[in-house]
């Protein structure tokens, strides 16, 4: 797999959040959702998207609208590669690396204030043990085994 910048990942999360607050459609106390009629909405990302682009120094990127759960727009802009100068479409695949552990930490911590999360409560109580081991290599017993003996061999070195 190639390796794309997360710089230019980072810009696409970056994007949205700086085009509501540039054409005046977020307000603080609002929710993420806009009533914008689709037509203005894409004329003004079509407008505004590639001069963000160009103040970030950013080849390409791809992004895509979604309304109420159902995609509303999508659209590539910009080059995949500088050298080869392929085009990003709205099918082109880029690296989001860690990109998305502030967001799903965010989430956690939303459904901890309401209530639907604790973080004093294992994660098993709230899916099945083998559900949570299904993806690993290793049973939960073996990793926290695991991990107390790295913790042992630091304390050691210390």
């Amino acid at each position: 797999m190639k390796h794309r910048p997360a710089k230019s990942v980072c810009f696409i999360i970056l994007i949205g959040f700086l085009i509501a607050l540039q054409s005046g459609w977020a307000q603080t106390a609002a929710p993420l959702k806009t009533d914008v009629a689709k037509e203005k909405l894409v004329s003004e990302l079509e407008r505004v998207v590639p001069e963000l682009m160009k103040k970030g120094n950013i080849p390409g990127l791809s992004i895509a609208v979604l309304r109420d759960g159902q995609l509303l727009w999508t659209k590539g802009f910009g080059v995949k590669s500088t050298k080869t100068n392929e085009p990003v479409t709205e099918d082109t695949i880029f690296e989001a690396a860690s990109l998305t552990k502030p967001f799903f930490a965010y989430a956690a911590m939303k459904m901890i204030e309401s209530g639907e999360l604790s973080l004093d409560r294992p994660l098993y109580e709230y899916l099945p043990r083998e559900k949570i081991e299904q993806g690993l290599e290793h049973s939960l017993e073996q990793l926290k085994k695991g991990a107390e003996e790295k913790l042992k061999e630091l304390a050691k070195k210390q």
